[in-house]
């Protein structure tokens, strides 16, 4: 079973740094490093994937999607990258940015 995660310049890295599991969906933010372990926080994303084995552990690539803070600021608005990065953000607003349905209140 393979997920698809944003693609990363060569030698950068992604450090998964919060995660929860909560119903059949996984959350997990992940903090963007360059090859000189830079922190590049507008690369940094949030990643939403289904869990669980309704399609059998050979089912491929599963229904992943992301969401970087620069693509969060370029089509839905201002956030500071610490409300963004929060590992407090609530699930259903995650899903929401992610789908792009609905801006959080900047803080």
């Amino acid at each position: 079973m393979a997920v698809a995660v944003p693609k990363l310049p060569k030698g950068w890295v992604a450090q998964m740094a919060a995660h929860r599991d909560i119903d059949n969906v996984c959350y997990e933010f992940r903090r963007v490093y360059d090859d000189k372990n830079v922190l590049h926080p507008d690369q940094s994303y949030w990643l939403i994937t289904p869990i669980g084995d309704a399609d059998g552990v050979n089912a491929g690539l599963r229904g992943t999607q992301a969401i970087s803070y620069q693509e969060y600021v370029d089509h839905q608005g201002p956030l500071t990258y610490d409300r963004f990065s929060s590992p407090t953000v609530p699930t259903a607003e995650l899903s929401a940015w992610v789908t792009g349905h609905v801006a959080a209140a900047a803080h």
